[in-house]
């Protein structure tokens, strides 16, 4: 089941250009499922999702379940309802949301037409939309920057609560960013980087400097600490469906301390 809460502003009667507009303020879903076959549980759990977006910074996006059973010793789940119990209707297993906001300049233009430049990475020499490209891309390989973007930062939150049993909690909490720009039209740099709030460690962060080379990319990639500590320079052609014709150059190790 699903619902969108909405509002629409309202026209102003005295300004002929003035259009009702409709803003979305949440959308939420729930579901719950029932088994048939089992021979007891047959109720799955009560998942929640929400999202939301607070003008054009901010992302909200998050998730919860429940179970409406009960726990024999609070380790394993027994065939009893919890209101039954007289322990309440439901218990929450799991609690997670994302708060993501990010910011970035204005798309450079033609100086012939004025008009913004395609991103560098939807339409190639070889007719391929990014869509087309995407499914050349490997799990393990990088979209292409874009240079018609001068700089773009991006700032991530996320948070997970997990409660499988009344006696087992784990939580995450961290903390993520971005920071891209462009050196000069064919230079662009980057740095990403995370910080464990839970544990109050910060993440090996990357660094990473791309290379426009008209039909092929230069991409040089480092991690400067951390347990996977190395470096990679990759000179490949654009084209997805030939990544395989490429130079690579990398030296990484495994390092515990």
């Amino acid at each position: 089941m699903g619902n969108n809460f909405e509002m629409k502003t309202v026209v102003d009667p005295t300004d002929t250009t003035s259009k009702e507009n409709k803003i979305q303020l949440l959308n939420l879903t729930m579901g719950m499922s029932y088994n048939f076959a089992a021979d007891s549980l047959n109720f799955s759990d009560l998942r929640l999702t929400y999202r939301t977006q607070i003008s054009d910074i901010f992302d909200f996006s998050g998730s919860s379940s429940f179970t409406p059973y009960d726990y024999a010793g609070n380790i394993s789940r027994i065939n009893k309802f919890l209101v039954s119990e007289g322990k309440g209707l439901l218990r929450m297993t799991n609690f997670n949301f994302t708060v993501g906001t990010s910011i970035s300049g204005d798309r450079l233009t033609s100086e012939e037409t004025g008009e913004d430049l395609p991103p560098t990475n939807e339409i190639d020499e070889f007719g391929l939309g990014s869509a087309d490209r995407n499914v050349y891309q490997g799990i393990y390989t990088d979209l292409d920057p874009d240079f018609n973007v001068p700089w773009d930062i991006s700032l991530t939150y996320n948070y997970n609560l997990s409660r499988p049993t009344p006696e087992l909690e784990t939580k995450f909490s961290n903390l993520s960013g971005s920071l891209n720009f462009n050196l000069t039209p064919k230079w662009k740099f980057s740095v990403t980087g995370s910080y464990d709030i839970e544990n109050d460690e910060f993440a090996a962060p990357q660094i990473r400097v791309s290379r426009d080379l008209h039909c092929w990319i230069m991409n040089f990639m480092w991690n400067p600490i951390g347990t996977y500590s190395g470096f990679r320079v990759e000179i490949r052609v654009k084209a997805p469906q030939l990544q395989d014709l490429k130079l690579t150059k990398q030296d990484q190790f495994y390092n515990t301390r």
